[in-house]
C-alpha cells in the first residue's frame, strides 16, 4: 500500500485531539496500515496488535515530539495545501521526512 499523506496528517490531528477528524472517505485498511507507520516512524505512541503473523489493527495513544513537530507546520491548511502542490508539481511522491522539512519551509516563508 502506498503512503497517503493525507491519512499521515489526518491521524496526527486525530491523535492530538484538538479538532474534528474526518476518517470516513478511507477503509479501515488504510487507516490501520497508516497508524502501523507512524508507530514504527516514531510520530506517534502507540500499539500494533498482530496475530500470526499479520497485522490485525494499531491503536495511537499519543504523539511523539517528533508528531508533533510535523503537526505544528502541517496544520495549517494553506501551508498543507501548498506542500501538496510542491509535491505534486514534482512528480507526487516522497518521503514523509521530505514533507515534513517542506511544511517548516512553507511554515517559515508565512514570516517572510
Amino acid at each position: 500500500m502506498r503512503l497517503n499523506q493525507d491519512i499521515i496528517r489526518s491521524l496526527l490531528l486525530e491523535a492530538e485531539g484538538e479538532e474534528p477528524v474526518d476518517l470516513s472517505p478511507y477503509s479501515s485498511e488504510q487507516i490501520t496500515y497508516h497508524k502501523v507507520q507512524l508507530i514504527e516512524a516514531q510520530y506517534v505512541k502507540g500499539f500494533i496488535h498482530s496475530g500470526l503473523g499479520n497485522v490485525i489493527g494499531a491503536e495511537i495513544n499519543d504523539l511523539t515530539w517528533e508528531g508533533h513537530q510535523f503537526l505544528a507546520n502541517a496544520r495549517n491548511h494553506t501551508v498543507w495545501n501548498q506542500v501538496k502542490e510542491q509535491v505534486a508539481k514534482h512528480g507526487g511522491s516522497v518521503g514523509l521526512k521530505v514533507v515534513e522539512v517542506l511544511a517548516g519551509q512553507i511554515a517559515l516563508d508565512l514570516f517572510k
